[in-house]
């Protein structure tokens, strides 16, 4: 009998393959048909519903693998593969069932569990991530206070007519300038992660968030694990030493030769730790029919935020 997932680890790019069986997607979403993606939204419980059954077909395997995956240093980062030829909505199924093998994630700002964003031709977006014809620089997620984030998933939903976009991904162990900044006067000042309140996200994110902006050093070792906190866009420096410190480390972030590409296709998703990884995106190639869908989900590890767990209480 075949195994429902096959694990696959590729030394030279720290990423774990999980490749999910044609026949265990259809019978998980076969048995989940009646949790459509209007009960995800609104009824809080069926999404652990479906990642439970999720694991079940996994041999009750698949929440352990996926874990310890994700909080292991040398890794960190899964790509899970459910193939292609899928509807939107089965992949929102599977999305949620996943993530919450993980934790319930944070909400978006449009108050769901999940986000989807739609990359199309643009000559002068207003939003860095949806101009599809530069560069999105490396960076981790994160911003607010009272939304630690631990983890992020994307996942591809749809494609057309697109060239390059490919993911660009540095897991910090393989930064060779880490000695460099870490130890760095300016890195010993805990920076301020917000947004500026004349920005047009301020209103959307004030609905899922506090506001309290982040305070963290950029750069930290915990038990000998490189950690980073870079957001550039949502960076608040105080005095110019701080913001030539900011570019300069920047620059050394997007220029290391550490640097991975990873190239989707429709149907997979790909998750990593966000302590230790980095992630941007490379530009497509002009074309005025391109169209993406990627969802995004993000949320932290429950044993590492217990007091976060007691202030959010009930809110979902």
């Amino acid at each position: 009998m075949m195994e429902p997932v096959k694990l696959q680890r590729n030394p030279a790019t720290r990423v774990v393959d999980f490749h999910f069986q044609e026949a265990a997607v259809g019978a998980f979403l076969e048995f989940s048909k009646d949790i459509t993606v209007n009960g995800l939204e609104f009824v809080p419980f069926k999404r652990f519903l479906a990642a439970g059954l999720l694991d079940r077909l996994c041999e009750n395997r698949l929440q352990g693998s996926l874990n310890q995956t994700l909080q292991d240093y040398e890794t960190g980062c899964v790509q899970l593969h459910f193939g292609e030829g899928r509807t939107k909505q089965d992949y929102i199924r599977l999305s949620a069932a996943v993530s919450h093998l993980i934790n319930r994630p944070i909400p978006e700002p449009g108050g769901r569990f999940y986000g989807i964003t739609r990359v199309v031709h643009a000559e002068n977006p207003e939003i860095q991530i949806l101009n599809p014809y530069a560069d999105f620089t490396l960076h981790t997620d994160g911003v607010f206070l009272d939304q630690p984030v631990d983890w992020l998933m994307m996942m591809k939903l749809s494609e057309e007519h697109s060239e390059g976009g490919e993911s660009r991904l540095l897991h910090l162990a393989d930064w060779a300038d880490f000695e460099k900044f870490h130890g760095h006067p300016m890195n010993r000042k805990k920076y301020a992660f917000g947004l500026l309140e004349h920005d047009r996200r301020h209103e959307i994110f004030s609905k899922v968030s506090g506001m309290k902006p982040a305070r963290s050093r950029l750069l930290n070792l915990r038990h000998g694990m490189r950690h980073i906190k870079f957001v550039d866009q949502f960076l608040l420096p105080d005095a110019i030493e701080e913001a030539l410190f900011i570019k300069e480390l920047q620059d050394s972030l997007e220029t290391s030769p550490a640097i991975t590409a990873s190239k989707l296709p429709v149907g997979s998703m790909i998750i990593l730790n966000n302590n230790f990884w980095l992630h941007g995106r490379s530009s497509f190639k002009h074309d005025p029919r391109l169209s993406r869908e990627l969802l995004r989900q993000y949320g932290y590890f429950r044993d590492h935020h217990d007091h976060y767990e007691e202030a959010e209480g009930m809110n979902l």
